[in-house]
Formats: C-alpha cells, sequence, structure tokens
C-alpha cells in the first residue's frame, strides 16, 4: 500500500505485485538485502506496471 500510494503521489503508474509473483517480489528484496542491488526490483516493477496498465485500459 505504502508504494502503491507514493507511486500515486509522485505521478507514476501503480505498482501492484500480483500474487502469481509474489515468490520473484521477495527474491528482489532479498537480493537488494543482501547485495544492495535493484536491478531485480526494477524489471519486476517495471513488469508490474505495464500489466496494471493493460488491466486499466479494458476500463478506459
Amino acid at each position: 500500500m505504502i508504494l502503491f500510494r507514493e507511486c500515486l503521489k509522485n505521478g507514476v503508474v501503480p505498482v501492484v505485485i500480483e500474487d502469481a509473483n509474489r515468490n520473484e517480489y521477495l527474491e528482489a528484496l532479498k537480493e537488494y538485502r543482501e547485495e544492495k542491488s535493484f536491478d531485480k526490483l526494477i524489471v519486476l516493477f517495471e513488469k508490474e506496471q505495464q500489466f496494471y496498465m493493460e488491466k486499466c485500459r479494458y476500463f478506459m
């Protein structure tokens, strides 16, 4: 919810992690914690933003 709110507050397409991608999200968080690398998080967030936009286009 914090991530969603911050996206909206800053005019960024929201990131909503789908349940199907939960393990990928946890793995990306682990990589950040251990290696201080945002690479996996960035890839996942971009993928989730694209998925969210496709869902929204249905209603536009």
